[in-house]
C-alpha cells in the first residue's frame, strides 16, 4: 500500500501493481544491492574517518546489507508482500530465522549477532539515541555479511540464477 499525498490515509494498491512489483523484485536484484553496501561498508571502514560517530555509518551499511542477502534468498520462496510483512520488514533475526528454515546455513555465531539486531537497533544506527544498549561489534557485523554473501550466492547459483561475486 501507499499513501495518498497530503493524507495519512494509505492508497489500495491494484492487482497489476502489486504483480510488478513481484516480477521486478528478483533475488538476483536484492543479491547485488546487498554486494554494493557490503563493498561500500568495507571501503568505509578502512579510512577511519573522524567523527563522533565513525562506526554508525559502517553498521548502517552492514544492517541493510544482511537484510538485503536474507531477502535474496527469502525471495526464492516468498513473496515481496510476505517479505515487507509486519513478519518480516526490517526483523532481521526474523528474516534469519525463515532463511535458516528453509535450509541457509548460518552459525550459532552469526545468528546470536543477528540476534542482537532488533529493530531498535536497526533504527538505532539511523538516529542517534543516548544510553546504554548491548549492540554486536561493528566487525562482527561485517563478518556476518562476509559469511551470507557467500552461502546465499551459492543458493542462488544452485537455482542457476548467475550473481557475481
Amino acid at each position: 500500500m501507499r499513501k495518498a499525498r497530503g493524507t495519512n490515509v494509505r492508497k489500495e494498491r491494484i492487482p497489476e501493481e502489486i504483480a510488478d512489483e513481484e516480477r521486478r523484485t528478483i533475488p538476483m536484484g536484492l543479491y547485488n544491492t546487498a554486494c554494493s553496501y557490503h563493498l561500500a561498508a568495507r571501503k568505509l571502514e578502512k579510512l577511519d574517518l573522524p567523527g563522533t560517530h565513525p562506526s554508525m555509518p559502517v553498521e548502517l551499511l552492514a544492517l541493510h546489507t544482511i537484510e538485503l542477502f536474507l531477502k535474496a534468498f527469502l525471495r526464492l520462496t516468498h513473496s515481496v508482500a510476505q517479505l515487507s510483512s509486519r513478519n518480516f520488514g526490517h526483523r532481521l533475526p526474523a528474516l534469519a530465522s525463515a532463511a535458516k528454515q528453509n535450509k541457509l546455513v548460518i552459525t550459532k555465531r552469526d545468528m546470536a549477532v543477528i540476534g542482537m539486531c532488533d529493530l531498535e537497533l536497526v533504527f538505532g544506527v539511523r538516529y542517534i539515541k543516548t544510553g546504554y544498549y548491548v549492540r554486536p561489534h561493528t566487525e562482527d557485523l561485517l563478518t556476518v555479511c562476509d559469511h551470507l554473501r557467500y552461502r546465499v550466492k551459492v543458493k542462488l547459483r544452485q537455482r542457476k540464477i548467475m550473481v557475481r561475486g
